[in-house]
């Protein structure tokens, strides 16, 4: 999904009915957590502590624990304005779900942007 002004879902793959309701949801919580004021802030302030360029995207993933899924977003290296989202029970292997989400990333990465 592309997080800029407008969210877009670039491709959306489950094996659950209830996803596609969710959809719009994930979108917009993925742009919150790499976009939000506060988050911009924060990222702001460690830059400054280490005196790195504002240009440069210093974080790139974010693992979220819920009660029975564990969600893991990804940002693009080359593309700062893209994030894959991958949301699995929580009884899977954090290590497992990491392996396979980066090995994902490349195909991601490379994918075009869908047209206005």
């Amino acid at each position: 999904m592309s997080i800029s002004a407008a969210i877009n879902i670039l491709a959306f793959e489950t094996r659950q009915s209830w996803a596609e309701a969710v959809q719009p949801l994930i979108a917009a919580a993925t742009s919150d957590l790499f976009l939000a004021p506060n988050t911009a802030k924060m990222v702001n302030a460690f830059r400054k502590l280490r005196e790195k360029s504002f240009d440069e995207v210093n974080y790139h993933q974010i693992i979220i624990s819920a009660d029975n899924v564990t969600y893991v977003l990804l940002r693009a290296k080359n593309r700062g304005d893209r994030v894959a989202v991958f949301a699995c029970r929580d009884s899977v292997a954090l290590g497992m779900v990491l392996v396979h989400a980066h090995q994902a990333l490349p195909k991601i990465e490379a994918a075009e942007d869908l047209p206005d």
